[in-house]
């Protein structure tokens, strides 16, 4: 920064030259959590430890390891296995109840059946065009789950038999009519 020079001039209708810098305001200073331990711990916990140590044994070197005799030899140690525990009984199932989705299964064959993709598909199919394999795939897929459906729901066997008796039944009603037909409605009438 440029240093300003004093100026000899004052008069009693000059202000007072006032220095350009402002003075800091002193902020409040952050208290801060303190963490960890306080200083001189360490030494604390050592004089403790060793004052414990000193009255159950005198000056103990830490370094000294375990006075504890260790065989050198193998000998088998045979070890009693712990009896297993037995296992405590698992409290009763509730009885599982069969749950009847007749009519869900009825309402997906339908959908299946009224699937306009599907239907397009298949026709493309029997008409001889190339398919895509994705196409094929879901053509396949919906045959697949549509034959799983009517075997579910018992329509396959029942579809076969129904039709070959209405078609019996049928065709037996037809001949019969045409046997038994009245044809003096269609007689001349001039006779």
């Amino acid at each position: 920064m440029a240093r300003s020079k004093k100026s000899r001039k004052e008069g009693a209708l000059m202000k007072a030259i006032l220095p350009k810098r402002t003075p800091k305001v002193e902020k409040e200073k952050r208290i801060r959590k303190k963490t960890g331990n306080k200083p001189g711990t360490r030494q604390a916990l050592d004089a403790n430890k060793s004052s414990k140590s000193q009255s159950s044994g005198g000056n103990r070197d830490p370094r000294l390891g375990s006075k504890k005799p260790i065989a050198l030899g193998v000998e088998q140690v045979s070890h009693p296995k712990p009896e297993p525990k037995p296992s405590k009984q698992e409290p009763a199932i509730a009885a599982i109840r069969v749950v009847d989705n007749h009519q869900e299964l009825e309402q997906e064959l339908l959908a299946l059946e009224n699937n306009e993709t599907l239907q397009m598909l298949a026709a493309r199919d029997e008409a001889g065009e190339a398919l895509t394999e994705a196409e094929q795939q879901e053509l396949q897929r919906g045959m697949h789950r549509y034959q799983e459906l009517v075997a579910e729901l018992g329509l396959e066997e029942q579809d076969e038999d129904s039709d070959q008796d209405s078609s019996q039944v049928s065709e037996d009603v037809l001949w019969d009519k045409l046997d038994d037909y009245d044809f003096s409605d269609y007689q001349d009438e001039e006779k």
